[in-house]
């Protein structure tokens, strides 16, 4: 009995951890993504010269806060405003409309979040890069 309960403790901090890495800020810096079957590489000097950005905020509770610009058609139109955590997959969605969401295989590496986002023939949709947003950077450009 008290192994399951050891074992039930480790799941949930476990899943406090990965929920907990998730939270804040961050800014992509570089990404992948398919148009007409070419592979189009996307990094740091380009999304800026092009006015490009995808920034998400993973609040508490399961709020999003997202905004994005890019020429992926797999973000283009998504309104989510919740998202949420199952195993090494995010789904991104409005609440009002649950049905119309985007899910995201996801891992945390050195500090960079990574979001891959694939058709059902293994093709790549999106693959992209994040960093997390130093809040103390943030507040000294205000």
């Amino acid at each position: 009995m008290a192994s399951r309960i050891n074992t039930f403790i480790q799941n949930q901090i476990s899943n406090y951890r990965l929920n907990n890495s998730l939270l804040g800020e961050w800014k992509v810096f570089e990404f992948y993504f398919d148009s007409k079957n070419i592979l189009h590489h996307v990094e740091k000097d380009q999304l800026e010269s092009e006015g490009n950005f995808w920034n998400i905020s993973f609040l508490e509770l399961g709020i999003l806060k997202m905004n994005v610009m890019l020429p992926a058609q797999s973000v283009k139109g998504v309104n989510a405003n919740k998202w949420s955590r199952k195993r090494n997959y995010i789904t991104l969605f409005d609440g009002n409309c649950p049905d119309d969401s985007n899910t995201f295989q996801y891992a945390i590496d050195n500090g960079v979040l990574k979001l891959l986002k694939k058709e059902d023939s293994g093709r790549i949709e999106i693959f992209a890069f994040f960093e997390r947003v130093d809040s103390k950077k943030k507040e000294a450009t205000k």
